[in-house]
């Protein structure tokens, strides 16, 4: 398992809310958690197979995920 962890200063978020965010990639696989929204916790996955990309945000108290799949052109 290749693991490296960034943690990324405070910043404001899209509603101008302060919130923090850890950046990692774990076997290739881009992940992120941001914490300070009113919602809580946010998990962002991005992983690559082949010429696709597969974005999933989970909001992690209620598990509730969206996933969005973008095909190379």
């Amino acid at each position: 398992i290749s693991i490296l962890r960034l943690v990324l200063n405070l910043f404001l978020d899209f509603s101008g809310t302060e919130v923090e965010s850890e950046v990692w990639v774990e076997d290739g696989v881009l992940m992120m958690t941001t914490t300070g929204n009113s919602c809580g916790p946010i998990r962002t996955v991005r992983r690559v197979t082949g010429d696709t990309l597969v974005i999933t945000v989970t909001v992690v108290n209620k598990n509730v995920s969206a996933t969005r799949t973008f095909k190379k052109q």
